[in-house]
């Protein structure tokens, strides 16, 4: 539609440029070719005005930003050109103009805009576009070029007040109770000799050797709890990240921490919380041993129990959901409560 406007003004640009010829051919008086001169001179300035090409136009800004899913985020951008100069010049995130911003007889300075953009949607978005679009005062000639900014946004998860709470909570646990605990580790195993604790006894191995088995326990190290987001897809995966992005930010930096989606990733940088998807298989799972695995979940299922049911053989697992406002009490294994090996 826009195009077809401005062909349609230069159209009827070029009419009234042949009727002012066809009149001062005709009648030859002096206004006929004064209009003609006039005319023929004004279409000239306007054809030369909007002469300089837009490509001439650079554009710099970050690599990369970081934004967050349901704010507002202003992208910085850098114009500049050589030899150009344009009457009117506008540069815009949007093709209706709606975000653009308008400078007259720009020559081609370097300027810093702020282009604010409403974040609604969570990911990874490659090359915002840029419509930079020039031309003479009255409109008649209007051209456009829309180019594509060599730069990387990361949406991060939604703010979520309950993931806040819910990370206040995990953090007061582990400062009362878990963090920095030193576990005993199983060294190996051996008769029961006279002396013995009765506590350090293996009731089952010594089932199936029909002898007094006892567990050989050594010190292990200083461990720190390794935090699990167990991302299976579903209506509430989209919740469960946000309120476990907002969770883990209560929590100290450097703190281990895993998503658990269609890949297993170890959380080293944020823009994996943008760039995260969840899974519908159960992915393979690292193999710990001896460590506090506190389990972040939106709903429980047979899945995740198995899951749970193998990670417990060998660690401490905290099961913490994320989408029940009330915990319920019909699994001790459930809801923030330790489980042990």
């Amino acid at each position: 539609m826009k195009r077809l406007r401005r062909i349609a003004k230069l159209v009827l640009l070029v009419i009234g440029w042949l009727l002012l010829t066809a009149n001062a051919l005709v009648f030859n008086n002096t206004t006929g070719w004064g209009l003609f001169l006039f005319y023929s001179g004004f279409l000239l300035v306007t054809l030369l005005s909007a002469a300089p090409s837009l490509k001439r136009v650079q554009l710099k800004t970050a690599s990369v930003h970081y934004g967050q899913a349901g704010q507002v985020f202003t992208l910085p951008v850098e114009i500049k050109a050589r030899r150009f100069w344009l009457p009117f010049f506008q540069v815009s995130l949007r093709e209706d103009y709606a975000q653009g911003q308008q400078f007259f007889f720009y020559h081609g300075q370097k300027l810093q805009l702020h282009f604010p953009l409403v974040l609604n949607q969570r990911g990874r978005f490659e090359k915002p576009p840029l419509v930079l679009s020039g031309g003479d005062l009255f409109g008649m000639i209007l051209k456009e070029q829309t180019r594509r900014l060599p730069s990387t946004l990361y949406v991060l998860p939604k703010e979520d007040s309950q993931g806040k709470k819910i990370g206040r909570k995990v953090q007061q646990q582990l400062t009362n109770q878990l963090f920095g605990e030193v576990l005993p580790q199983i060294k190996g195993y051996r008769e029961y000799r006279f002396g013995d604790s009765r506590r350090q006894v293996d009731w089952k191995i010594s089932a199936r050797q029909r002898s007094l088995t006892i567990r050989e326990q050594e010190v292990g190290q200083e461990i720190r709890p390794i935090l699990l987001f167990w991302g299976q897809e579903g209506p509430d995966f989209e919740v469960a990240l946000s309120r476990y992005y907002s969770m883990q930010k209560e929590l100290p930096l450097g703190t281990p921490q895993y998503l658990l989606g269609q890949t297993v990733q170890l959380v080293e940088t944020e823009r994996l919380f943008a760039e995260f998807t969840g899974f519908t298989e159960v992915p393979t799972t690292p193999t710990w041993k001896n460590q506090d695995l506190l389990v972040f979940y939106p709903k429980m299922d047979a899945q995740l129990q198995g899951k749970v049911t193998e990670w417990r053989k060998q660690n401490r697992v905290t099961l913490y959901p994320l989408i029940e406002d009330k915990p319920s009490t019909s699994s001790s294994a459930h809801h923030g409560k330790q489980v042990m090996p």
